[in-house]
């Protein structure tokens, strides 16, 4: 991915994916639903980076090329950037909910209300570290598909391999 904008613009999806699964695992009554239903949305969010990255590798900054410290420390930034933005957005939803959950609440609809925004910040928490973790997994799919579109595969792989050989 070449610039900061172009990699948070991929990743807007996969917060899509993480609070939809997020949600639904809030909303069944069995915690092992729960943990299932955000692990599948775990699952998807991955496969659909995979997917993402390596057919956008046409698209991503040879990495592998900057051999120097200068290099390496500019592309990690790009991504560290990048997935702190997630990071600081979920960070923010954890500050939120501190105080929400300390408030005494001593009408129904008041805690009712608190429980119901708690658990929502607590499901957009997660949302937004996983986009973040899987934001640098973007990249790191996509700049080694790309390093290996362009280098061939020195003998390890070949998927234009000989149909004769069998």
């Amino acid at each position: 991915m070449n610039s900061i904008s172009m990699l948070l613009r991929s990743t807007f999806p996969v917060a899509g994916i993480l609070l939809f699964w997020g949600l639904v695992g809030q909303l069944l009554p069995l915690s092992a639903a729960t943990t299932g239903a955000r692990i599948g949305g775990i699952l998807m969010a991955t496969l659909y980076v995979f997917a993402i990255a390596t057919s956008r590798h046409a698209h991503t900054t040879e990495s592998a090329e900057h051999t120097g410290i200068h290099g390496v420390a500019r592309e990690n930034v790009r991504v560290a950037v990048a997935a702190s933005s997630w990071f600081l957005v979920a960070f923010v939803c954890w500050f939120i909910s501190v105080p929400l959950e300390q408030t005494p609440n001593n009408w129904w609809f008041g805690r009712l209300v608190t429980a119901v925004a708690t658990e929502g910040i607590t499901v957009a928490t997660y949302a937004f570290v996983g986009t973040g973790v899987l934001t640098v997994v973007l990249y790191v799919v996509s700049a080694s598909s790309a390093y290996v579109g362009s280098h061939g595969s020195n003998g390890y792989y070949s998927s234009t391999a000989s149909k004769s050989d069998d």
